[in-house]
């Protein structure tokens, strides 16, 4: 049976790093933003939810897009919900896009804001059918991909 693994999380917490390192450690692919709005551009995927079952159908990581909860029924979903404090995710996000501290809290604001758009009426669920990995600026990345590559292989 296929492993499908789902990334939900705040803007600025590395879950996008903590994805790429589980691809390598499980190889499998990562799927997110980017690469769904890609395949929906000229293809005859009626919209992203068809798409994000599709993508499902084989071992893969997806970031973000709900798709937790457009997973919810499927047996093979583990659900991640990577978080990080505030302040945290404001310094990762000054690091990666080497920006001054109000510039990234702006950004975080926007991400956030856009966040909340998308997944309003799906957050109250999801957070309490995701497995909470809580993350902050003295965990390494990889400390949280070891935690759920040992949580997925004793599912």
């Amino acid at each position: 049976m296929n492993l499908v693994i789902t990334m939900s999380r705040r803007f600025g917490t590395g879950a996008s790093e903590i994805a790429a390192e589980l691809s390598g450690k499980l190889d499998i692919p990562v799927y997110d933003k980017a690469y769904i709005e890609h395949e929906l551009e000229g293809h005859s995927y009626a919209d992203e939810t068809e798409l994000i079952r599709e993508l499902a159908s084989r071992s893969c990581i997806i970031l973000g897009r709900c798709a937790s909860e457009i997973l919810r029924d499927q047996g093979n979903v583990f659900n991640v919900y990577v978080c990080a404090d505030k302040e945290d995710r404001i310094h990762r996000v000054m690091e990666q896009k080497s920006l001054p501290y109000e510039e990234a809290k702006a950004m975080l604001a926007d991400a956030e804001a856009q966040a909340e758009k998308k997944a309003e009426q799906t957050l109250a669920d999801h957070a309490a059918r995701c497995e909470a990995l809580k993350q902050d600026a003295r965990k390494r990345l990889d400390k949280a991909a070891a935690l759920i590559v040992g949580r997925v292989g004793n599912s």
